[in-house]
């Protein structure tokens, strides 16, 4: 398991940072308020590779959920493409990340 099929993650995190900045402009945010449907179709128009190919990443940002998780996963992927990591290590330091932020705080109350 030592490569990764993925996306030029330097690439995909430009990418997420520019359509962020895009839904955060005023014109953008204005929209938002007055007509939702048009808001997302403008994304979508602007961003039609991304929003095709990283649907789920698409609608995560545009929910609004906390990508924190996601940029914590790119990081460790973008070091495992550049051999700084191992795949192997990544996935036991994800899982320990998962687990502390999900499942031990239900457990230890």
């Amino acid at each position: 398991m030592d490569t990764l099929n993925i996306a030029n993650v330097d690439e995909l995190t430009d990418n997420i940072i520019e359509m962020m900045s895009y839904m955060n402009s005023n014109e953008m945010k204005d929209l938002k308020k007055r007509d939702i449907n048009e808001y997302e179709r403008m994304i979508e128009n602007n961003f039609k590779e991304f929003t095709t190919t990283y649907y789920s990443i698409y609608k995560m940002i545009l929910s609004g959920e906390n990508i924190d998780m996601l940029y914590n996963m790119l990081s460790l992927l973008d070091k495992v493409n550049k051999k700084e990591l191992k795949i192997e290590n990544v996935i036991d330091k994800l899982r320990q990340d998962l687990a502390n932020e999900y499942v031990y705080p239900i457990v230890n109350k």
